[in-house]
């Protein structure tokens, strides 16, 4: 019989996987309908109960539950395998959030499974689970067919948003029900279905989607007003305004108002706390860990931007960091790549994967091995590299501008000799600047003007005797110089012996070529410097005695020593020849180049064999996590994969492309080595794991792994490229925003931004800090701290009259207040106890989860009673007459003026 037929007459038979807050009152529906229902969930003790006629759901009355069950037409199971005997199934479990405030998707997932194990054709599949648009089609839909069954042919498949509103009083018939399915017929079967049971209140949709993407507006909808409402009420608070009392006068406009109400807030997807991200801040360019840029955003509340990649545009930008924040995760996916690149994040945070010259999103729990990562193969230049002047840098040191001298070369002497007689009184004073040919720096600066000397055309001078130093003021930037900045990040240090600065090369003397190079370099600066050779280490030292370079030095950035060095911004963001030079002078300093040639023997299968061996390896070690990251990128920029060793701060270079294009870094031995290997190389091979393309790089994914962690993990959004530059030049996603919220990442799978929902996503997730930020100043106006108070929270549940906690605010503000050190417990009408989820979330142990009983010297012994939800029937004359003081962030007291109750607007 056809199944449509079959419905018509109430022959079907009807299953329904997951018997919560939508399951089990469904299920009594069908039931009243005359159709034989089955209840498949995992608890047996929820199955005990239904099968005993005992109700735990609020809004399924007890006498409609005990009739379907003793007339035979409701039983549960534990038993999986009767889903074959069932004409219709439909999905209603739960997609909650997880510690780390993810959507979890495992319930679907898991019932998917369970269905396709025992799947008859014919079936009509109903998924009734709030998700995000193509989560029927795209998710649901393979996990089935599985089975060997294929959808639209020998099954049917309909998305159907449960609209269960716990509390309301509406009945199940008068909740229009929306229907979409996969094909023609499937909505028909879904339709027939669904309209015996609400007595043809429903409603068709042409697609799968347009369903998912019903509930979804219906949820965001209340999201952005809630929002808006929430940021109006802090508004208010800080103006001394009644935020409620506008409210009600708003409701009198007939038309264009629908009223909602501020309360705690509505009940991410993030990076491992190690991540390291490209920032700029008022101080420049900094590289800082999620965590660190966490605590630095915390501290100093300053615009910061990351370093950002367009993906339209193909280029490197720097972006706005708008949503900075933590939470706790109890999982991580440890993606790495065949070059030992990894990225670690939460299990649905969004991996940017090239598939087919084009880069698609995929959660990170379903990247898998083979895949592609992206990589950058570009640096902005954003930095014009100006020549640097040195008075500037010393002008507001006193001190220092007495110590230094001006001087000029001979022409130019004698061309100021008729402005010196005129500016100096005293005629000693003039003969010895003649006979020195020097001024001192600040009657220089007190008469340049006068004195029209270009200040390209001058050098300074320090000390005197052995110590005399000289330098020109202007330091021409060019690619010696950038070479030099390479050795000394590599080579150099800076230290104070006594009063003198000293800047010191260090090689090892065999290393001429590149001493010979820095010397050169120095000569062509005209800078003084001496050098010096230890006989024990064999160390050839360059050494410059100069605060005047040193000064230099702490302007551009470079650091003093190794675990410090990194290049400064102005030429790390600037032109691409310059960092080529940066390069150079680096591994000139710390590159290493080994060959192993000859034959070689090994083991396998018991069985030995011997091999000619000829093989080089060029390395790269730097003990500044800043300096090596910076060197991976410029690597990239120059078409150069490395790879990471397990050893700290080396990486290698192991490709014949990268030998070919690294040669001229090095001078001498080494790149006579790696010369020699290139002649009686043979054969060019290509990277075995990669794809280097004009734009970006790409590296296989060698393991994708799930780790167990109870850590904090930090989530980012960057406007408006939703991108960031991460660990060894790693283009990855920003984070995205939890439930409701499905839609942002269904939507930036569109290439579409959905900044107005996150922004109310935002201002809701952060309400209850706010709450808890206003109970701290409640507190301080009575004296008292949070930390070691004692707070009662009137109300556990998400909204009044129901016994559901799940994703409640209460319970968020209940863990930031214990976090900070109050005493805090909750009274509920309706929950005896926080639930073992929930409990973890709020952070409270087996007695804290209990609801207390309300008596007076309990409130009595409150320093703050927190209304959280304004359940009816509470006593709140009882609360009023015994509290100290009251938050009511619900309205719970209307119109009750008392200087003991708090609504935010009145908190100085």
């Amino acid at each position: 019989m056809d199944l449509v037929e079959k419905l018509k007459k109430r022959e079907a038979k009807v299953g329904i996987i997951g018997g919560g807050y939508v399951g089990l009152p469904e299920a009594v529906e069908i039931a009243k309908k005359r159709f034989l229902t089955t209840i498949f969930d995992i608890k047996k003790e929820r199955v005990d109960m239904i099968n005993k006629s005992q109700n735990y759901i609020g809004d399924v009355k007890d006498d409609e539950l005990k009739d379907v069950v003793q007339l035979g037409r409701l039983k549960a199971t534990t038993d999986f395998s009767k889903i074959k005997e069932q004409d219709v199934i439909c999905i209603c479990v739960p997609t909650p959030l997880t510690e780390s405030l993810e959507p979890d998707m495992q319930y679907i997932k898991n019932s998917g499974d369970e269905i396709k194990d025992f799947m008859k054709p014919g079936q009509l599949i109903i998924l009734e689970s709030t998700t995000y648009p193509g989560t029927t089609r795209d998710y649901l839909r393979p996990i089935l067919e599985e089975s060997g069954l294929y959808a639209g042919k020998d099954f049917y498949l309909v998305f159907s948003p449960e609209r269960v509103d716990p509390g309301n009083k509406m009945t199940y018939q008068e909740i229009t029900k929306i229907i979409g399915g996969l094909d023609s017929k499937s909505l028909e079967c879904g339709k027939t279905f669904y309209d015996i049971i609400t007595d043809n209140n429903t409603y068709s949709v042409e697609t799968l989607e347009e369903a998912e993407m019903c509930k979804i507006l219906e949820n965001v909808y209340r999201s952005i007003n809630i929002g808006l409402v929430n940021e109006m009420k802090m508004i208010s608070d800080k103006m001394g305004i009644n935020f409620l009392k506008v409210i009600e006068a708003a409701k009198t406009k007939p038309y264009g108002f629908q009223a909602f109400y501020p309360g705690p807030g509505l009940g991410g997807h993030c990076f491992r706390k190690d991540h390291l991200i490209w920032v700029k801040t008022l101080n420049g360019l900094d590289l800082l860990s999620v965590e660190k840029l966490y605590q630095t955003s915390a501290k100093k509340k300053e615009a910061i931007e990351a370093l950002s990649y367009n993906l339209n545009r193909k280029r490197i930008e720097f972006n706005r960091i708008t949503i900075l924040s933590k939470r706790k995760a109890k999982d991580i996916i440890s993606i790495k790549t065949y070059y030992n690149h990894q990225i670690e994040v939460t299990s649905l945070h969004p991996i940017l994967i090239s598939e087919n010259n084009k880069i698609k999103i995929k959660y990170a729990k379903d990247v898998q091995v083979k895949d592609k990562l992206t990589f950058i193969r570009q640096l902005p230049n954003l930095n014009e590299s100006r020549d640097i002047d040195i008075i500037p840098l010393i002008s507001s040191n006193k001190n220092l501008i007495k110590k230094v001298r001006v001087r000029c070369s001979e022409s130019r002497i004698s061309k100021i000799k008729l402005s010196l007689r005129r500016i100096l009184k005293r005629k000693d004073q003039f003969y010895d600047f003649i006979k020195d040919k020097y001024l001192p720096l600040d009657l220089f600066l007190k008469f340049e003007k006068e004195l029209k000397i270009p200040r390209k055309d001058i050098m300074l001078s320090t000390g005197k005797g052995n110590s005399y130093f000289i330098i020109p003021n202007i330091i021409k930037v060019n690619k010696n110089f950038c070479r030099l900045l390479g050795y000394y990040l590599s080579e150099g240090c800076q230290t104070t012996e006594k009063t003198t600065r000293r800047i010191r090369f260090t090689f090892h003397r065999d290393e001429k070529e590149y001493i010979n190079d820095v010397k050169l370099i120095l000569n062509k600066l005209k800078i003084k410097y001496s050098e010096w050779q230890d006989p024990r280490w064999k160390n050839h030292h360059i050494k410059i005695s100069s605060e005047l370079l040193g000064r230099v030095f702490d302007w551009l950035g470079c650091g003093k020593n190794c675990y410090e060095m990194k290049i400064p911004e102005q030429f790390f963001l600037s032109n691409p020849s310059f960092r080529l030079e940066l390069l150079k002078g680096l591994f000139r300093g710390d590159g290493g180049v080994s060959v192993k040639k000859g034959k070689q023997t090994y083991t396998k299968k018991e069985k030995q064999y011997t091999n000619n061996i000829n093989s080089i390896e060029i390395s790269y070690f730097s003990s500044s996590r800043i300096l090596l990251e910076q060197v991976q990128l410029i690597l990239r920029e120059q078409g150069i994969i490395n790879s990471l060793e397990k050893r700290s701060g080396l990486i290698r270079i192991k490709t014949l492309e990268g030998f070919i294009k690294s040669k001229n870094w090095f001078l001498g031995e080494k790149k006579i080595k790696i010369e020699k290997y290139l002649k009686d190389k043979q054969k060019s091979s290509d990277y075995k794991y990669a794809e280097i393309k004009q734009d970006s790089i790409l590296l296989l994914v060698s393991s994708v792994k799930k780790l167990s962690a109870k850590e904090y993990v930090y989530s980012l959004e960057i406007e408006p490229n939703k991108t960031l530059i991460t660990n060894g030049g790693i283009i990855a996603h920003n984070c995205i925003p939890l439930d409701p919220f499905y839609l942002t990442y269904a939507a930036r799978l569109a290439g579409k931004d959905t900044k107005f929902i996150e922004l109310a996503g935002q201002i809701n997730r952060n309400m209850p800090e706010y709450v808890v930020e206003q109970a701290r100043d409640i507190l301080n106006q009575y004296e008292m701290s949070l930390k070691g108070s004692n707070v009662l929270l009137i109300g556990i549940t998400y909204k009044p009259n129901i016994d559901d906690s799940r994703e409640s605010p209460a319970l968020d503000i209940l863990k930031i207040l214990k976090e900070k050190g109050a005493n805090v417990r909750f009274y509920d009408p309706y929950v005896t106890k926080i639930k073992d989820f929930e409990q973890k979330k709020a952070k409270v142990n087996n007695e804290e989860a209990k609801s207390i009983e309300l008596k007076e010297k309990i409130i009595q012994m409150q320093d703050l009673v927190i209304i959280t939800t304004n359940h009816a029937g509470i006593d709140y004359n009882l609360i009023l007459k015994n509290a100290k003081a009251i938050y009511d962030t619900r309205n719970a007291f209307n119109d009750i003026k008392d200087k003991k109750i708090f609504r935010g607007y009145e908190i100085n």
